[in-house]
């Protein structure tokens, strides 16, 4: 249920990221969800539940599954809110290259294929005879040119032998010598030759698990008419007592017919060239679906030597999947070069596992290809990457999604969703997605009330330091009833580490149920590969984090930072954020350690003004426990992340780095617009205009030297950084005199070599010989020496907030009071005019 209107702001770095992106903050949207395309008229739901398609609207119980195989066509058109879709498509590309130049590319991983096997043993039997007949069928097409229908499909799973094949002299039966060509087999050269091939290759196997006639395949797969039924042969092996019946596919995985498009959803210019579709037994197939319809992309390639800039390109549409998906966990995907097909797995660590090549013009390598195909179409949704504790109920349209309780109970609390107000997009990491919704379903018809919000992602299992649920838990027991509390802060009421059942029951007959975390999705894939950019094994794989899948109900509501409708109600709301910050930090010892767009909402009460609420704890670290002081680690938000942070100096993190990170999201948003009324594209028309760019893109020494360069004197940070916010946003000036008076505060310091921001000579802080290098062991860095002076300095900064917002409080009440007299001025004329008074 993805929103269609959504605007990126930049992206949060982890421990795990050398490099990265923007994550993209979505606004809340409310969808009418539509029928798939490919459900016909018998009432299939968007929904399925039990082991097959049937006519439920929802999964009920924990342990019931459903299929996934009619997801709703929704469309997620997500746009950069300082970027052109070029500049973003291009953003994607650099980060996919980093990721090949990085190693990540784990290749010659055929336990892939392990996790896509039907955990039911007789399922699984019966879906391997299946493949061994299918690619026997294919075995003999391969070998036999003369056969009708088969000229898309020859030119890619044909021998080279038959590629060079001879005009040959045949005799009819009335024994006159006549000579007939033989048709060759033609040798593609081109990418968008093989997409014939590739499609014909994949709806072949769709169709004869179906059951189609052997020259079905080529049909209209548009139609709603089922074709005649021609099962295949069943395996002996499911010959038992009792007899069982014959398992059948869950879903069926075709490929588009409209290829190198734009699914909708997509976020910038890039086209794929193939999508792959979960389509339900009785369905037919969409000619254009969005990404959140798609099940995987595959990227073809002509020549196997191109196999890098495959790579590349599915890592690049891949990331759309994730943030059009809200349900997906990992995701598969397909590279093709030439007749060689590798099959790709993508999680959320840094590591994408591909199998072996299977060589499309052997025996062998079709078999393996048909055996993934067949047993996409068996297994459990949550193979497939899916989330079986998230459904979609279409009677009421809404999600239905699994929370797990706080005292870690069997019994799980449910939220009733929606509206989604984050999306995750990122290839690696957190995939941190949010959800509004409410405790208590709605009656059908009824409108859903928003009074909770649901956040899901994958945090790092090890670091118990950096745990949220602790964090969140520990924060409400400091705050709840504690008088003089007048900002908003969120509220646990639920979470801990989402479960998937395993298919397995106990001695009691229980269902039995196991942490979904990396351990469980890769079940030892990071320990066993190795690594090496040419295909072939360069030593051990490194070692990754584990991450867990978690899931927090937090009792408190707000909406984004693009809500607000000026700049005085901005500087209430970043004010209210880090007076919560302060308080959270002095009582509960908690260091939120990530400041920026995404992690402040708006709070719009009944009555009074709004309000901030600083959320997102996901990064936080206690300070109180015995290695408060090891807090070294790089990480936060890319552009907003403090100079310390970006260079992983060795002091610990402080309050300073925070209200750093507060410094350049305010020049930020006075750059780029606040909302969409004001919003700016990132070059404006002229790239050289914004020095402000420098603090996105680059290695982290390079945005910190930027970053050190710009606020060093007042002189160049208005020129550099001031001189660049948007002038047509209402009270422009209020919101650079904050910015400006935010730095003299934390920069322009009396301490002993405290003051500036580049590092200077000891002996003589007012030199204008500076230097940058962080070799010299001369120089004093301000920003360290700082940190001894941080409770006073951050007393200052949010005395000069609580200024700037108690001026915002009297002109919004000054705005308010004079529109109330313009309202009352109207009525007063209307009164007048239907009395005749004029």
């Amino acid at each position: 249920m993805p929103p269609k209107d959504c605007e990126s702001s930049p992206e949060r770095m982890t421990p795990s990221s050398g490099y990265g992106k923007e994550t993209m903050e979505i606004e809340a949207y409310t969808p009418e969800p539509k029928r798939a395309k490919w459900q016909i008229a018998t009432g299939a739901d968007s929904s399925k539940s039990g082991a097959q398609a049937g006519p439920s609207t929802a999964t009920s119980g924990r342990t019931s599954t459903h299929t996934h195989c009619s997801r709703t066509n929704h469309s997620c058109a997500i746009t950069e809110r300082s970027s052109t879709s070029k500049q973003w498509a291009d953003e994607h590309e650099r980060e996919a290259k980093l990721v090949i130049s990085a190693g990540c590319i784990r290749r010659d991983v055929d336990e892939v294929f392990d996790l896509l096997r039907p955990r039911d043993q007789a399922v699984a039997a019966h879906a391997n005879c299946i493949a061994e007949e299918i690619a026997g069928q294919l075995d003999s097409l391969s070998l036999n040119n003369n056969e009708k229908g088969v000229e898309e499909l020859l030119p890619w799973i044909a021998p080279p032998s038959l590629h060079e094949a001879e005009t040959t002299t045949t005799t009819t039966t009335t024994n006159n010598a006549k000579k007939e060509e033989k048709p060759k087999a033609a040798v593609v050269t081109t990418e968008r030759g093989m997409y014939p091939c590739i499609i014909t290759f994949i709806n072949f196997v769709a169709d004869k698990l179906q059951g189609s006639l052997p020259t079905a395949y080529r049909r209209n797969r548009n139609s709603s008419t089922p074709p005649p039924s021609l099962p295949l042969s069943p395996p002996p092996s499911l010959s038992l007592s009792p007899p069982r019946p014959t398992p059948t596919p869950l879903r069926l995985i075709y490929a588009c017919e409209n290829t190198d498009a734009k699914p909708k959803g997509s976020d910038g210019g890039t086209r794929i060239d193939i999508g792959l579709v979960e389509v339900s037994p009785d369905g037919t197939l969409a000619k254009s679906p969005s990404y959140y319809e798609l099940f995987a992309v595959i990227e073809a390639k002509c020549s196997v030597s191109k196999g890098n800039r495959a790579f590349e390109q599915l890592l690049m549409y891949t990331r759309q999947l994730y943030a059009s998906q809200h349900d997906r966990r990992f995701a598969w995907g397909v590279v093709v070069c030439g007749s060689h097909v590798r099959v790709c797995l993508l999680g959320p660590n840094k590591a994408v596992f591909a199998s072996t090549v299977m060589d499309v013009a052997t025996g062998p390598g079709r078999k393996t290809f048909v055996e993934f195909l067949v047993n996409c179409s068996f297994c459990d949704i949550d193979q497939l990457g899916l989330d079986p504790t998230m459904t979609y109920l279409e009677d009421i349209k809404c999600w239905k999604i699994e929370c797990p309780t706080e005292d870690g109970g069997e019994i799980p609390s449910y939220v009733y969703s929606d509206k989604v107000i984050v999306a995750a997009d990122r290839l690696f990491g957190r995939h941190t997605r949010c959800f509004l919704g409410s405790l208590d379903m709605p009656a059908e018809g009824s409108e859903l009330k928003h009074d909770v919000v649901v956040k899901d992602s994958w945090s790092h299992a090890a670091d118990k330091r950096c745990d949220e649920v602790k964090s969140l838990r520990k924060i409400r027991d400091a705050l709840s009833g504690k008088e003089g509390i007048d900002f908003e802060y969120p509220r646990l009421l639920h979470g801990g580490c989402v479960k998937l059942w395993t298919g397995a029951t106990d001695s009691d007959g229980k269902p039995v149920f196991i942490a979904d975390d990396t351990d469980y999705l890769y079940r030892g894939l990071l320990i066993t590969t190795t690594t090496g950019n040419d295909g072939g094994s360069g030593g051990p794989a490194p070692v990754w984090p584990s991450r867990e899948h978690r899931r927090i109900v937090i009792g408190s509501v707000g909406e984004s930072l693009r809500s607000l409708k000026s700049v005085p109600e901005l500087i209430i709301v970043l004010r209210d954020a880090m007076k919560c910050h302060s308080v959270i930090l002095s009582e509960c010892g908690i260091l939120h350690r990530d400041i920026s767009t995404n992690n402040i909402l708006v709070v719009r009460p009944e009555s009074g003004l709004v309000r901030g609420m600083l959320i997102d704890f996901d990064c936080a670290v206690d300070t109180e426990g015995s290695e408060g002081d090891a807090r070294t680690e790089v990480i936060g938000t890319h552009p907003f992340m403090s100079v310390l942070n970006l260079q992983n100096s060795p002091g610990k993190r402080t309050a300073l780095d925070d209200w750093e990170s507060l410094l350049y999201m305010v020049c930020w948003l006075g750059t780029y617009g606040i909302n969409k009324h004001t919003r700016r594209k990132e070059d404006g028309g002229k790239p050289e205009k914004f020095f402000i760019r420098e603090w996105r893109y680059g290695s982290f020494d390079e945005i910190a030297s930027k970053k050190r360069m710009y606020l060093d004197t007042d002189r160049v940070f208005r020129r550099a950084i001031l001189t660049g916010f948007n002038p047509n946003m209402e009270c422009q000036t209020m919101l650079t005199r904050l910015a400006s008076e935010l730095r003299r505060t934390l920069v322009e310091r009396k301490e002993p070599g405290c003051r500036g921001s580049l590092k200077r000579p000891e002996e003589d802080e007012s030199s204008s010989d500076l230097e940058l290098s962080d070799g010299d062991e001369d120089l004093v860095d301000p920003f360290e020496q700082r940190i001894e002076h941080c409770k006073t300095i951050s007393v200052e900064l949010l005395g000069v907030l609580e200024k700037y917002a108690r001026a915002a409080e009297k002109l919004i009440a000054a705005q308010q009071e004079e529109q109330q007299q313009q309202q009352s001025w109207q009525g007063r004329l209307r009164r007048q005019w239907g009395r005749g008074a004029w």
